[in-house]
Parts: structure tokens; sequence; C-alpha cells
């Protein structure tokens, strides 16, 4: 086995994390929400459908609109000229 690869095992055994379990207070807070999700009110059921649209995607206009421009913008201007190297 060459030299390498024996360090970097050594090295995957060094930093590697410690094995850890959950503590019990972290239990109890997993099982009381998962309880309180499995036995809370599903509120997407009760929810009329809405009919109308929402106005969210009108916020992503501008900037599709924006860097849509700016890509155009940047295709067609004329190309800088880079500086004569001086000697």
């Amino acid at each position: 086995m060459p030299d390498d690869d024996r360090l970097l095992e050594r090295l995957g055994r060094a930093i590697a994390p410690a094995p850890s379990e959950p503590s019990a207070a972290e239990r109890r807070t997993l099982h009381r929400a998962v309880a309180r999700f499995r036995n809370g009110p599903n509120l997407r059921a009760k929810e009329p459908e809405s009919t109308t649209l929402s106005a969210e995607p009108v916020i992503y206009l501008p900037p599709m609109i924006l860097r849509s421009a700016g890509t155009a913008l940047a295709s067609v201007r004329p190309k800088m000229h880079q500086p004569a190297a001086s000697s």
C-alpha cells in the first residue's frame, strides 16, 4: 500500500466525527413534535381553494427583466480593446 493511501486513511480516522446518540431530552422533543403533527388539525384540508391568482410571482418579474436586459446589453455592446503593452 502506498504511503499516501496509508496517510489518507489515518487522516480520515483522525478527523472522523465521534459516534453520538441523541440525548433523552432530544428524543422526547422529537416524539412530542411528531405526536403534535399527527394529532393536530389538518389545516390544509380545511382551507378553501382560491380561484384568484396570487400576486407573489409579480415580485420576481423585475429581477428577471433586469437580468435579461443586462445579459442582452452585455452581448451587444462593443468589446473594449485591451491596452497595448508598453515596453
